[in-house]
């Protein structure tokens, strides 16, 4: 199993940094900016710590279930639909809780000492710390949203390079080497399958159901269904969810101490793909 996601390390990594931006609040700044523009559109009334506790409860709710009259209910009036896209957030323009990054980049520091069977600096949790707060406090030319797995390495490069010697450096090239070219192979072979990413709406009703009972299950700590045996799982969106799926299981069983500390927040991970499969697989509210 560990060797199972070593080879999906870079996709898994990718997607846990990505899924940090889904419940993530506005900053002080942008939320400032909403409020003034609420204030001038008549969509809210009261003063800017109201204002704060409302954006609390609009952005508990992932990205991709946020429509906008889920914004509407939470403000004195709906707005015009031009309006909208104000509400949108990327890394630049939320607060993310550094607490979960200290999480992810726990998580990666294990995955690698223990497929790598070693204790190099240049993945120590301090860099691998650093590296993920640099890509989520992105600078003015930086990506702030869609992160993909060579930004991070070009994060990852440039925190080695200033923090270590020539030695970690080209210790660091060989390694992200490696995982790059892990990357490449996956890709290739979702070209070669034909796993593509294809619209949620594809999913066919018994794979919805499916997807339905492993939240049940996640949520009540239950054992967790198999699926239905479809070409569902060739659809990126549940080779994916099966990915999560393998990585709760083998936190739930494994003895490694340092993996044993994720269970929960692989849980809630498995819990927030199967809500954002749900939400978009179903029908879409106007």
């Amino acid at each position: 199993m560990i060797h199972e996601l070593w080879g999906s390390f870079p996709r898994l990594l990718e997607q846990n940094v990505n899924a940090l931006l889904e419940t993530a609040e506005p900053n002080q700044t942008k939320a400032f900016q909403l409020y003034k523009m609420c204030r001038h559109e008549d969509l809210w009334r009261e003063n800017f710590e109201s204002f704060s506790k409302a954006l609390a409860r609009m952005y508990a709710k992932p990205r991709a279930q946020r429509r906008k009259n889920h914004y509407d209910q939470f403000l004195d009036r709906p707005m015009h639909a031009h309006l909208f896209q104000q509400f949108a957030v990327n890394f630049r323009t939320v607060s993310i809780d550094d607490r979960a990054v200290g999480d992810l980049a726990s998580w990666a520091h294990n995955l690698i000492r223990v497929s790598k069977k070693s204790m190099s600096a240049v993945f120590s949790l301090e860099t691998m710390t650093e590296t993920l707060r640099s890509v989520v406090n992105p600078g003015p030319l930086d990506k702030a949203e869609n992160i993909e797995f060579d930004d991070i390495c070009e994060k990852w490069k440039k925190v080695v390079s200033r923090t270590h010697g020539a030695h970690e450096t080209r210790e660091l090239e060989v390694l992200v080497t490696e995982l790059q070219k892990m990357n490449d192979d996956h890709h290739d072979l979702e070209e070669v399958s034909g796993l593509h990413p294809l619209p949620l709406l594809g999913i066919t009703p018994p794979e919805l159901d499916w997807i339905k009972l492993v939240r049940l299950a996640a949520l009540a700590h239950a054992k967790i269904p198999k699926a239905p045996v479809t070409p569902g799982l060739r659809k990126q969106c549940l080779s994916e969810l099966d990915r999560v799926i393998q990585l709760y299981e083998l936190v739930l069983v494994t003895e490694i101490a340092e993996l044993q500390k994720h269970r929960e927040s692989t849980r809630f991970t498995l819990i927030d793909r199967c809500e954002t499969l749900i939400a978009d697989a179903e029908p879409r509210a106007a």
